[in-house]
C-alpha cells in the first residue's frame, strides 16, 4: 500500500512538473510574442515617420512646383500685358477760340521715355556775358550803368527779318505770292548772369524786363511799315535756343501773323455775336473747374481745355486789357509773380518751354475795325516731339490732361 501512495504521489509531482515547464513555455512564448510585437510596432512607428516625412517632402516639392508654375504663369501674363495694347479713356478736346482739335492720351506718359531729363552743356564761349559786348551787334538800349549793365538789348547777328532787305522785281504769279522779309529782329538779354533763367529772377527783375517788352514794342510800332511785335522767349534746346545764356526775342513784322490773326478774327467775331470778349466769358467759366491754376488781384492762370503741350498754362489780367499800354504799375508786379509762379513749377521738371505774348496791335485801321484782342501770355513746355500722326492730321496729341497739369501747378505734386 505504501509503495502504492509512493508512486501516486511521483505521478502527482510529475505531473505538476509538466505544468509548470508548459506554463514557464507558454509565459515565455506569451512574452516573445509581445517582444516581438513591440519590435513590429516600432518598426512600424520608424516606417511610419519616415513616410510622414517624405509625404511631407512630396508635399513641399508639389508646393514648390505650384508657385514655379504660379510664377511662370505671372511672368508669361505680364509678358503679354506689356505686348498688350494699354486702353484708356482718350478724349478729343476742341480749342474754344481757335477751334484746333486735340487728343489728350494720358496712357501715353506710361512710355520709357516719359519725363527723360535732358542734359545741357554750358561750356564754351558765353557771347551774351558782360566783357563780351563786342561780339553782338549794335547795342539798341540797356538797363544799368556803362560799366554794368542789368539789361541789354541789340539787334540779332542772324535775323530772320531785317530793315535791309531788297525787293525782287518779278511778275505778278497767283501761284507764286511773296514779299520781302522786311521788319526787324532782337535780342533782349536779361542778366549779366550766365547761370540764372527766367525762374531765377527776383519779381523785381522780372518787371523791369516786362518794362523792356513794353516799351520796345510801342518803339518798333512807330514805324508804320510794322503791322505787329512778337514777342517771344525759348529756354533751352528742346524749345529751340542756340544760346544757353537767358535772353528774349522780338521780331517786328510787316504783316499780323497767322496765328495772331486768327485769335483776333475769332474774338472779333464773337464779340460781334454775344457783345462779349471771349477771353472775358472764358475766365469766369474756367475758374470754377480743375484746370485753375493760380490768381492775383490782377491776373489769373489757366491750364486750356485744349492744351496742346503738356503742363501747358494761359495767363491773362482779369480786367479787359488789350497791351502793355493798358497796364498800372501795379499790372506789371502781378504779372511778374503769376510767372514765376508758373516757371518755379516747371524747373521741378526740368522741362524747356517757350512764352509767347499776344496783345492788340498798335494802329488805328484795326483798332477801328475790331473790338481788341485780350491781352494774354502763353507758357508752352517742350516735353514731348510731333511725330507723323499730329504733321498728317494736324491733330496734336497731349499726353498731360490740362486737370493734371493744373493740379501739379497748385500744389507741385501729381
Amino acid at each position: 500500500m505504501a509503495n502504492v501512495k509512493k508512486n501516486k504521489s511521483k505521478k502527482s509531482t510529475k505531473k505538476q512538473l509538466k505544468k509548470t515547464i508548459k506554463s514557464k513555455t507558454s509565459k515565455n512564448s506569451k512574452s516573445k510574442s509581445v517582444k516581438s510585437k513591440n519590435t513590429k510596432v516600432k518598426t512600424n512607428v520608424v516606417k511610419s515617420k519616415k513616410n510622414v516625412k517624405n509625404i511631407k517632402k512630396d508635399v513641399k516639392n508639389k508646393k514648390t512646383v505650384r508657385k514655379m508654375k504660379e510664377e511662370k504663369s505671372k511672368k508669361s501674363k505680364s509678358k503679354v500685358k506689356e505686348s498688350m495694347p494699354i486702353y484708356s479713356n482718350n478724349e478729343i478736346r476742341e480749342d474754344y477760340i481757335l477751334g484746333y482739335k486735340v487728343l489728350i492720351a494720358e496712357n501715353r506718359n506710361l512710355r520709357p521715355e516719359s519725363f527723360k531729363k535732358t542734359k545741357v552743356s554750358k561750356s564754351g564761349k558765353d557771347y551774351f556775358a558782360p566783357g563780351n559786348e563786342s561780339e553782338t551787334p549794335k547795342e539798341i538800349g540797356r538797363i544799368g550803368t556803362e560799366k554794368k549793365w542789368l539789361i541789354r538789348w541789340f539787334e540779332n547777328k542772324f535775323p530772320l527779318f531785317n530793315p535791309n532787305v531788297e525787293e525782287k522785281k518779278e511778275k505778278y504769279n497767283p501761284l507764286y505770292q511773296s514779299m520781302p522779309a522786311k521788319g526787324f529782329h532782337e535780342i533782349i538779354v536779361g542778366t549779366p548772369n550766365k547761370n540764372k533763367e527766367l525762374e531765377d529772377f527776383t519779381p523785381k527783375q522780372v518787371e523791369e524786363l516786362l518794362k523792356v517788352y513794353a516799351s520796345e514794342i510801342e518803339r518798333l510800332h512807330s514805324d508804320k511799315k510794322i503791322k505787329y511785335v512778337l514777342v517771344f522767349k525759348n529756354k533751352g534746346p528742346n524749345a529751340g535756343a542756340s544760346v544757353n545764356h537767358e535772353h528774349t526775342q522780338i521780331v517786328a513784322l510787316p504783316f499780323i501773323p497767322p496765328r495772331a490773326d486768327e485769335k483776333m478774327s475769332s474774338s472779333n467775331r464773337y464779340f460781334r455775336t454775344r457783345k462779349k470778349c471771349i477771353y472775358c466769358e472764358l475766365m469766369n467759366e474756367e475758374k470754377k473747374t480743375e484746370r485753375f491754376i493760380f490768381e492775383n488781384k490782377s491776373f489769373i492762370v489757366l491750364a486750356p481745355y485744349a492744351s496742346r503741350f503738356n503742363f501747358e498754362a494761359l495767363i491773362l489780367p482779369k480786367a479787359h486789357k488789350t497791351s502793355f499800354k493798358e497796364f498800372l504799375p501795379k499790372d506789371y508786379e502781378d504779372l511778374s509773380e503769376a510767372l514765376l509762379f508758373v516757371l518755379k513749377r516747371l524747373k521741378k521738371l526740368n522741362l524747356d518751354y517757350n512764352i509767347v505774348l499776344y496783345y492788340e496791335p498798335q494802329f488805328k485801321a484795326y483798332k477801328e475795325k475790331n473790338s481788341g484782342l485780350h491781352f494774354h501770355i502763353e507758357i508752352l513746355p517742350r516735353r514731348q516731339v510731333w511725330a507723323g500722326f499730329e504733321l498728317g492730321s494736324g491733330i496734336i496729341v497731349n499726353e498731360v490732361s490740362p486737370e493734371t497739369a493744373a493740379k501739379f501747378y497748385r500744389t507741385g505734386k501729381f
